[in-house]
């Protein structure tokens, strides 16, 4: 491909773009050619550089209609940034807590459930005491009740953060205002 058709395939790709603006383009990619021959490149070789016309075209169609929409690009990089530095620094240490929380508060649940029969087992060598027993039997009924509800708060947890990744890819993209 010579820079004539490379030229005459980016003008035709971006025949969606208002004349004035389609000429800006294309008188930058003449630059880029001439500063190319400045170099000793071949046309090849400054094509090979620059990619392929229609690439070239589908990114500035996209960041043309982001303009006309009002997005402002550097408005979403910026936000990408803010947001990663905030999950990565500090949100992801407060959700690792509270994951380990619920999951620590779950295991503890199972093991209050599971307790009166701990005290069965140990009833041949320590003999029957009613104390113990109704004491076993409210860890049973709290271990039930911890077990269950850390059980639905997993879940309730898991909503929030699949609903909050979503909200942030759709800020990020320009979707929430």
């Amino acid at each position: 491909m010579t820079k004539k058709e490379f030229l005459k395939q980016l003008e035709s790709e971006l025949s969606a773009l208002k004349k004035a603006e389609r000429n800006d383009i294309l008188n930058d990619y003449k630059e880029h050619f001439v500063a190319g021959y400045e170099v000793g490149k071949s046309d090849d070789e400054i094509i090979m550089a620059l990619g392929r016309p229609e690439d070239i075209s589908q990114e500035i169609l996209e960041i043309s209609q982001m303009e006309a929409q009002g997005i402002d690009t550097q408005q979403h990089v910026g936000a990408f940034i803010c947001i990663l530095i905030f999950h990565g620094l500090i949100g992801f240490w407060i959700f690792l807590s509270i994951v380990l929380a619920i999951v620590s508060m779950f295991f503890v649940g199972i093991v209050m459930l599971v307790s009166p029969i701990l005290y069965v087992v140990g009833i041949p060598w320590q003999g029957f005491n009613w104390f113990e027993f109704f004491l076993g039997l409210i860890f049973s009924g709290s271990g039930y009740f911890m077990t269950f509800g850390m059980w639905h708060l997993g879940k309730i947890m898991r909503r929030f953060v699949v609903n909050h990744i979503k909200y942030l890819a759709n800020l990020v993209t320009g979707g929430a205002k």
